[in-house]
């Protein structure tokens, strides 16, 4: 049986094309964490919505993943 996508709450399996960090994604948005709110390709699944929250917990929300990180002294 295949895998499940390592998105926070996808439904969708993993497939040999995406992955990342050991992991399995169903789609380049999943493997990306939802880069300006790209839905998964799975019409039934909003796993976007949990990525946000996520991020907005840990405070990456507004960072800008296409840049490098600032380092605080």
């Amino acid at each position: 049986m295949p895998d499940t996508c390592a998105c926070p709450q996808c439904k969708a399996f993993a497939t040999p094309s995406f992955q990342r960090d050991g992991l399995g994604f169903c789609s380049q948005a999943c493997a990306d964490r939802h880069p300006d709110k790209q839905p998964c390709p799975r019409s039934d699944c909003h796993c976007e919505h949990a990525v946000f929250e996520e991020d907005e917990r840990d405070g990456a929300a507004s960072r800008n993943f296409s840049q490098p990180a600032e380092v605080v002294p």
